[in-house]
């Protein structure tokens, strides 16, 4: 997920030519993206020790954006779903009340 969400992160700034392929690869990235930022509300709801506030005005942008910069930061953790679940419950925890 990592090479299509380079692509889409690219097309999307206009620093790639948005062709068949790299079309192909930025919307299996921004279906990725949005895809787990369902599965990430539906955990908050029912997983007690996963709460994440993703605020309504977050962009599928800063999402792909953020979910590279977690990537290179942790090369271990080799599984996209793994990956972008944890960035979000980091990046984006409930401020306590």
């Amino acid at each position: 997920m990592q090479k299509e969400c380079r692509a889409a992160l690219d097309v999307l700034q206009k620093k790639m030519e948005p062709n068949f392929q790299n079309i192909l690869f930025a919307g299996e990235c921004v279906g990725y993206v949005q895809g787990a930022a369902d599965a990430s509300m539906t955990m908050a709801d029912n997983v007690k020790w996963y709460k994440i506030c993703l605020p309504d005005s977050t962009s599928t942008l800063e999402l792909i954006q953020n979910f590279i910069s977690f990537v290179d930061r942790n090369p271990k953790i080799t599984l996209a779903s793994t990956a972008i679940l944890t960035m979000r419950a980091q990046q984006y925890p409930c401020k306590s009340k």
